[in-house]
């Protein structure tokens, strides 16, 4: 018997860790498990949310930038945690098997949503948030130093404002751009 592992989406799909496809993914997975899932593996003093992460990264881009795309690939750049989580970056780092995966299925959410890969300044603008949200830890880590702020205030929303949020940003952002929701 050949072992295919998946999970059951929010939407009620299966949604196969090695082979995933975009008709595994609908839009209103993201969101929900964005909203639900606290960065930095809970370790801070509030709960903040990777979809509040993304609202605020996605508005910062967007004011500095003034790049409707680059916007949509911030807000989305994060969107497979919704599935799998939100793994420490130094545990990513020595599982490549789960790199991959994470990957495959990055792509294939940027392919369903018509999302731009992510851009040089959007990968910087994500890693530098972190001295932003330097704030949520009662001692911040030593490697917060190596970051320079982006300019965000981080809220703290509750996971049903931190949904709502991102649906805003989502639609605002497709308003901007001149399309439709996929």
């Amino acid at each position: 018997c050949e072992m295919n592992p998946y999970l059951e989406t929010y939407s009620g799909n299966q949604l196969y860790f090695l082979e995933p496809t975009e008709d595994m993914i609908e839009l209103k997975d993201i969101p929900a498990g964005l909203s639900k899932i606290c960065r930095y593996s809970g370790g801070i003093n509030s709960f903040y949310s990777v979809a509040e992460h993304s609202v605020l990264l996605a508005e910062r881009v967007l004011y500095l930038t003034g790049d409707v795309e680059q916007a949509l690939t911030a807000l989305l750049h994060d969107s497979c945690e919704a599935f799998y989580g939100d793994l420490p970056a130094p545990l990513k780092s020595v599982l490549p098997e789960y790199e991959r995966i994470e990957s495959m299925l990055m792509d294939v959410i940027f392919k369903k949503f018509n999302i731009q890969p992510i851009t040089p300044q959007v990968h910087w603008m994500d890693k530098n948030i972190v001295c932003d949200e330097s704030v949520l830890f009662d001692n911040p880590p030593k490697w917060v130093d190596r970051f320079e702020p982006v300019g965000v205030k981080v809220q703290c929303w509750d996971p049903a404002t931190a949904e709502d949020k991102w649906y805003d940003c989502y639609y605002k952002l497709l308003k901007m751009r001149g399309t439709n929701a996929a």
